[in-house]
């Protein structure tokens, strides 16, 4: 509803449409999840000199980001705190 009213006094009306929308938001929502999957990749090599395939850290950045958590790809709790 804000949304809506937001793009329509704005003259982006297209913006409202269900279908635009959809694509707008399924969009923002795989950029996040790249951005975590690539933040991933690179604190595991960082801070536990590790590799995480692009594969693997998007599957955890999607895991994560949904709170299913299935446990199967976790950060290590010693490169958390130390």
């Amino acid at each position: 509803f804000l949304f809506d009213n937001f793009v329509k006094k704005r003259g982006m009306k297209i913006l409202a449409e269900p279908w635009c929308a959809s694509i707008l938001w399924g969009f923002t929502c795989y950029v996040w999840m790249a951005i975590i999957a690539a933040s991933t990749i690179a604190w595991k090599e960082a801070r536990l000199d590790e590799s995480f395939s692009i594969r693997d850290s998007y599957w955890f950045s999607y895991i994560s980001t949904t709170t299913v958590g299935l446990g199967d790809y976790y950060l290590d709790p010693d490169g958390v705190i130390g």
